[in-house]
């Protein structure tokens, strides 16, 4: 058992200012704060053998003398024992200064003696106090019975303090049986009994856990490790200021470089703008210039006011046509003269050929050559004359295309002129309008340029009229909104597809859609008049295959406006990939919605009249029509027989209110196919099937993908019937 040694006034100073032996040092404290009668000083009080000093009495001075141990190892001896001693007065005192005591044995700690006053007010408290509140005192002692905390043989705990490594929290005292060994003349008392009205509460059994924080450590080698602990948390604190100054420098560091980027990005975006700011008002600038340079070679329109019509707008042809009339004229006056000849010649054939006629024509008659020399040279500019008209109508036709194409680029850069949005306007501070592709009945079209992507996307503006009332901004604003739906549900390769969707103001609001490069294949159409059957095959593949997967999703969307308008050529080529786009119009077939494997047609009257089936122009018993997926089937039959003949199959010609009033749509029965240009037998057959005039008779779109014409033939290679060899009856 070690000892706590203390050789000087200073240790024991150290010792009571120490955290770490508080228990210790309380009951120290304690028991000399307060004054013991001289019986209970001999009695064992958790190992503590008190004595009074020189047979003091209770009321005059006394000393104490205690001897202070460690539980450090329960096989070391124990050493002799050390008072502990400290006189009232240390002023006369000469050690104060840490210098050796001479008598270790005889150090003593002698308790202050209670002054006059203190006693007194000490006895008039006593006085004050209620009788049922004071304690009982020991009649046999005339003093108060020791407190609750001194009676149990071990000592009391308060809960255990927080210490570094393990350091004990406090020191027990010495018990009862080693002071017996070397104090064998104190003999101790009896404890004595509190009388108290309180009942008494069982305490636990008591347990010992001195052995948890037993050590073999000096007070100075726990000074030397408490030293060494805060000499290495001062280290480790250095090292994570010096690492969190590093941090800060490098965070610094990087905010700058991204500041630096962030500006360089910035004048990269704004670079980027005005270049295309540039290029866009460059285009603008040749677009203009190309349409007034088309007005005065193909024409324009010219507005004009009658009392009867007020105003009315007339088609002025330009040079172009006023040249092509005049090579026309010119042409039918050839055609009139070599008639003319040819009638001439005719009543000069020489006699031999002629059977009966007067003497006159006989006169005037020519010879055989010459007739035949007359006769082939007319022959010869008449087919001349039939290879100009030929090359008339050619031109005629290019020039019609041409002035289709012009008139549609005239509207254009109108409706881009009267565009609040034309003059290059940032949109969700991301997107920059450049040019307007198109524009429909309430919406406009821009090619823009999105900065986040880095790439070029087609924003589709949709705009309030501010005079609509609210019903019809309501249907709208639902038609709007159930294509952006529709469009954000769908992901296919043959469809365009929806990017992001954005309020402008109360009015406005707008679709971000993907762009394609090349122009929709009524453009095409109306620049080259018709495709060949293999090209026309390749784009209606597609188009089937993109409406297959519109029907296989859980709620299958009609298309309703397909035509050419709507299919763009990625490539700007029949011979490349299409995209389908526009599903402003389209029908989404919900499951309380379908009536009879369709649903109603409530928008009767909408779409394009030359694309649509004959279902659409009818009312069954007075109420909607009831569609499916088969008016798209019927819209991919014309386009196919349009891409193949560079006409539609009804009503070609007639306007759209034409063929309301005509019934051009509800008559067409039956589709004819011109000789010219020769379409195989499977293609016939593959667009009569669109073309069936009832809707229970026509194939599906699930039908129409697996038709026989989109089959490729299985080619085997070709084996020769009788290998050198190889069944050869002749071979030896």
């Amino acid at each position: 058992m070690g000892v706590i040694d203390f050789q000087t006034r200073t240790d024991v100073r150290c010792f009571l200012s120490d955290p770490l032996n508080f228990r210790a040092k309380r009951k120290f404290l304690y028991l000399q704060a307060r004054k013991v009668h001289p019986k209970f000083l001999n009695e064992p009080k958790s190992g503590l053998i008190w004595k009074p000093s020189n047979g003091s009495t209770s009321n005059g001075p006394h000393t104490v003398t205690a001897s202070i141990t460690a539980m450090a190892s329960v096989a070391t001896p124990a050493p002799p024992e050390f008072s502990v001693g400290m006189n009232n007065s240390e002023s006369d005192n000469s050690q104060t200064d840490g210098s050796p005591i001479e008598d270790i044995n005889e150090l003593k700690i002698k308790s202050v003696a209670k002054t006059p006053e203190q006693t007194n007010r000490r006895g008039k408290r006593k006085q004050d106090t209620p009788q049922e509140n004071r304690r009982t005192k020991n009649p046999a002692t005339n003093q108060k019975p020791i407190d609750s905390y001194f009676a149990s043989s071990e000592v009391a705990r308060t809960p255990r303090r927080g210490t570094d490594n393990g350091v004990a929290r406090s020191l027990q005292m010495t018990s009862n049986s080693d002071q017996s060994n070397d104090n064998s003349g104190i003999t101790p008392l009896e404890p004595t009994t509190p009388t108290s009205s309180r009942p008494k509460r069982a305490r636990p059994s008591p347990t010992n856990r001195s052995t948890d924080c037993q050590t073999d450590m000096t007070l100075s080698q726990l000074e030397l490790l408490e030293a060494g602990q805060v000499q290495k948390a001062n280290a480790e604190k250095d090292v994570m200021f010096r690492q969190n100054l590093r941090l800060e420098m490098e965070l610094k560091q990087a905010k700058e470089l991204a500041g630096s980027f962030e500006d360089k990005f910035t004048r990269c975006i704004n670079l980027t703008k005005n270049m295309l700011i540039e290029k866009c008002n460059h285009e603008k600038r040749e677009a203009r210039r190309k349409s007034m340079e088309d007005r005065i070679r193909l024409g324009e329109w010219s507005s004009s006011y009658s009392v009867s019509s007020r105003d009315s707008e007339k088609w002025l042809n330009g040079q172009a046509f006023i040249t092509l009339e005049d090579r026309e004229a010119q042409l039918e006056t050839v055609k009139k003269k070599i008639e003319t000849e040819r009638k001439v010649l005719s009543r000069r054939r020489p006699p031999s050929t002629t059977a009966s006629g007067s003497s006159r024509q006989r006169e005037n008659a020519l010879s055989l050559d010459e007739y035949n020399m007359q006769d082939m040279i007319l022959k010869n500019r008449s087919k001349a004359l039939k290879e100009d008209e030929a090359e008339i109508n050619y031109d005629r036709d290019k020039l019609h295309r041409e002035r289709s194409l012009h008139i549609r680029e005239m509207k254009r850069i109108i409706n881009e002129d009267n565009s609040k949005y034309s003059t290059n306007v940032e949109l969700h501070s991301r997107y920059l309008l450049l040019n307007l592709l198109g524009k429909g009945g309430f919406s406009e079209v821009y090619k823009a340029y999105d900065f986040d992507a880095q790439k070029f996307v087609a924003i589709k503006i949709h705009q309030l009229n501010q005079y609509w009332t609210d019903q019809k901004k309501t249907d709208y604003q639902r038609h709007a909104h159930r294509e952006a739906e529709i469009q954000k549900i769908i992901n296919h390769s043959k469809i365009v597809r929806l990017y992001d969707r954005f309020e402008v103001d109360i009015n406005t609001f707008c679709t971000v859609l993907e762009y394609c490069e090349g122009n929709d294949l009524d453009i095409y159409l109306k620049q080259h008049s018709k495709i060949s059957e293999q090209e026309a095959k390749s784009v209606i593949m597609q188009i089937v295959q993109a409406l297959k997967y519109l029907n296989e999703l859980e709620h299958p969307v009609i298309h309703y406006d397909l035509k050419p308008g709507n299919v763009l050529l990625a490539d700007g080529s029949v011979c490349g990939n299409i995209k389908i786009t526009d599903f402003g119009l389209s029908k989404q077939i919900l499951d309380g919605d379908q009536q009879d494997g369709g649903i109603e047609l409530t928008s009767q009257g909408a779409g394009t009249y030359w694309y649509l089936p004959p279902e659409c122009f009818s009312r069954p018993n007075g109420g909607p029509p009831i569609i499916d997926n088969r008016v798209d089937v019927w819209s991919i039959g014309v386009i196919f027989y349009q891409c193949i003949y560079g006409k539609k199959p009804f009503g070609h010609n007639q306007s759209q209110q034409q063929i309301l009033e005509n019934k051009t749509i509800v008559n067409a029965t039956e589709v004819n196919f011109p000789p010219k240009p020769t379409l195989s037998q499977d293609a016939k057959d593959f667009i009569r099937s669109c073309l069936i005039y009832r809707k229970e008779d026509r194939a599906d779109i699930f039908a129409l993908a697996s038709h026989h014409y989109f089959k490729v033939p299985n080619r085997r290679p070709a084996v020769p019937r009788n290998p050198p060899g190889i069944f050869n009856e002749n071979s030896n």
